[in-house]
């Protein structure tokens, strides 16, 4: 049986009025990731630091994605395969707190910030990647072609036996704000 429980909303721009702005952001609001992006637009102190879920399912609104972000003074950019996460390890000399050998299972966010070990690159460098992270999603993502198909699946699971990076993966932007020197 399926029952629907009703919540009251939580603004998230009220949020931010009543608590403050973080210095981090991680959004993961399944699919809904730019309401957060556009409820910073009017302020003017924003997280140095900002993470979301990117979209795999429209380039176009991965963009609106980039816009976004860099409408609110982001410059630098990472993308993390958040299926390899679980290999990632806080770093002893953490920049960002101290240590604590804190693991990450799968399904949390990982690093962040300049614990990241990754490249920072512009929006331009991080789209050509996303364009082969969405070629990856159109051959082998949750519809792609050669899943639908038993043989792909096998395929997929021999390429994610040998692939250093799981195969398509989901994928989240790591955004710098300007301000934050490099």
């Amino acid at each position: 049986m399926i029952e629907t429980i009703e919540v009251p909303a939580v603004d998230f721009a009220e949020c931010l009025r009543r608590y403050g702005v973080p210095y981090y952001l991680k959004i993961d609001i399944e699919g809904m990731d730019t309401l957060c992006l556009k409820a910073l637009i009017p302020f003017e102190e924003r997280p140095d630091y900002i993470s979301l879920e990117s979209d795999k399912v429209s380039f176009n609104k991965l963009q609106e994605e980039f816009n976004l972000l860099i409408k609110l003074g982001y410059t630098k950019f990472q993308t993390i395969n958040q299926a390899s996460v679980p290999r990632q390890k806080e770093p002893e000399d953490s920049r960002e707190g101290h240590f604590s050998g804190q693991a990450f299972p799968l399904g949390s966010s990982g690093l962040f910030g300049s614990d990241l070990r990754g490249e920072w690159e512009d929006h331009k460098q991080i789209l050509k990647k996303y364009k082969r992270i969405f070629l990856g999603y159109e051959l082998f993502g949750d519809a792609g072609r050669f899943v639908r198909f038993c043989l792909g699946r096998v395929f997929l699971r021999f390429l994610n036996k040998y692939s250093p990076e799981p195969i398509p993966g989901w994928y989240d932007t790591h955004a710098k704000h300007s301000s934050v020197p490099e």
